[in-house]
């Protein structure tokens, strides 16, 4: 749901599972000793920062220096939560749902994702290679304003260039249907990190992994978000998918929140209000609005 705590969510999965993650509200960062904090949480550079409330990779850094994290912390004063940066190379979303009270999930969409990046001609810069590139184009105008200088810059041939860790379709990720990996195995590493919540009923985990094989193992993997109610089957974003399909995927989905809905209900658990959801959405976006989009200032 839009609005919801990532740390209140995150809290619910097996320590085992996910990033070493502190929350940090704006309260604390008054005066906050940032070396004590780092040296108290065992943290060390690079590190994720997001704010605890947040979608769509709402403000989601790799942050690499002390220097960094200062303007982060300066640009917007929220709550936020510090993550330490998972090096594994891959990232895969998979959503699943579960009728209350049943044990057996069911998988709907697997999602591979291939970060923003640039191989090297030895001729063009790499502002030049992003305007042929379909995703890299929709990203100029925000790396102009963070990354001039690589922008600049010429790679070699063949030299690949990462421009973005962050694997968010809005920040340059492409997404491509991973359905086809859908098993038991798959179901079997969902349920293990769901555990005993019996509450967890519908939605995706954002998991970095090193190879499927190990993911399907359940070794060298971290679960790095849980989305709900608001989150999508985010595999329809791969553009072989017709328009048609992804309308298609989508109502099936609004099909299951509607049971899981009608189920809770029955068992005395109910929704919130029409007006209450209107005000929750209200409250979000005058958040959003609020906030400085734009956190470097070198």
């Amino acid at each position: 749901m839009m609005g919801a705590s990532k740390m209140n969510i995150l809290n619910k999965l097996p320590l085992s599972v996910i990033p070493k993650t502190v929350f940090l509200s704006k309260e604390k960062q008054e005066n906050l000793d940032k070396h004590a904090f780092l040296n108290d949480h065992q943290f060390s550079f690079p590190l994720i920062m997001k704010p605890d409330i947040g979608e769509r990779g709402l403000l989601v850094e790799k942050i690499n220096t002390l220097e960094e994290w200062e303007q982060y912390l300066d640009a917007n004063h929220l709550d936020y939560i510090v993550q330490e940066y998972i090096q594994l190379p891959n990232e895969i979303g998979i959503f699943f749902y579960k009728l209350p009270g049943k044990t057996d999930i069911t998988i709907s969409s697997v999602c591979l994702k291939d970060f923003l990046s640039i191989t090297g001609n030895g001729k063009s810069t790499v502002r030049q290679l992003l305007r042929e590139n379909f995703h890299g184009r929709l990203q100029l105008d925000r790396l102009e304003k963070t990354n001039t200088d690589l922008l600049e810059k010429i790679l070699n041939s063949g030299e690949i260039s990462m421009l973005e860790p962050i694997g968010n379709h809005s920040r340059g990720t492409a997404f491509y249907s991973g359905n086809h990996l859908i098993d038991m195995e798959m179901k079997s590493l969902i349920q293990s990190i769901i555990g005993s919540h019996s509450d967890i009923n519908y939605g995706r985990f954002d998991i970095k992994y090193n190879s499927i094989e190990e993911l399907k193992r359940g070794i060298n993997y971290k679960v790095i978000e849980l989305n709900g109610a608001a989150s999508e089957p985010t595999h329809i974003y791969d553009r072989s998918i017709p328009i048609w399909k992804k309308y298609k995927i989508f109502s099936e989905h609004f099909a299951v929140m509607y049971d899981i809905c009608t189920i809770q209900m029955q068992k005395g658990i109910d929704p919130i209000s029409i007006s209450a959801g209107f005000q929750t959405m209200k409250n979000y976006y005058n958040y959003k609005g609020e906030i400085n989009p734009s956190w470097k200032t070198v």
